[in-house]
């Protein structure tokens, strides 16, 4: 007696070949937003931390306690301190630093990451530019009221 050979047919083939690639396509779509998503994140709690330490090294000056910002510092030469001594990695661009003190930022795709610090009567804003690929905006992380050191 002739057995046949038992196999998959080519229909049968091309099927599961077409239903990983359209598993592969959503997933990849899927992890890039999970990975923006998180360059977003890092992005805002870098700026949050930094104004959390500007609102502490205020408070240091307040208490009289040793600190890196003295009271006859600027607040931009405050800003640079805790920037050099922090780590403030850029998530979008690790090779950039990310904060760039009293200046204002263009937020494009190329600034995505950079934190902008700026002064107006005795209160510091922090801007961080987020958003992915196709639109970015320069988002307020925090507002700092500072009473000891000068802007």
């Amino acid at each position: 007696m002739k057995t046949m050979k038992q196999g998959f047919s080519l229909i049968e083939l091309l099927v599961v070949v077409a239903i990983i690639g359209i598993l592969a396509a959503v997933g990849t779509v899927g992890y890039q937003n999970y990975i923006d998503g998180t360059k977003e994140r890092v992005a805002i709690t870098n700026a949050e931390t930094l104004a959390k330490a500007l609102q502490a090294q205020d408070l240091a000056i307040s208490a009289g306690v040793g600190n890196d910002c003295l009271s006859t510092d600027s607040a931009l030469d405050c800003v640079t301190t805790i920037r050099d001594a922090g780590s403030f990695d850029n998530p979008y661009d690790p090779a950039d630093s990310p904060v760039t003190v009293a200046a204002s930022i263009t937020c494009n795709q190329a600034n995505r990451g950079q934190i902008q610090v700026t002064f107006a009567s005795g209160d510091a804003t922090i801007e961080v530019c987020t958003g992915d690929v196709d639109s970015q905006t320069l988002q307020t992380a925090d507002t700092v009221t500072l009473d000891n050191i000068s802007s």
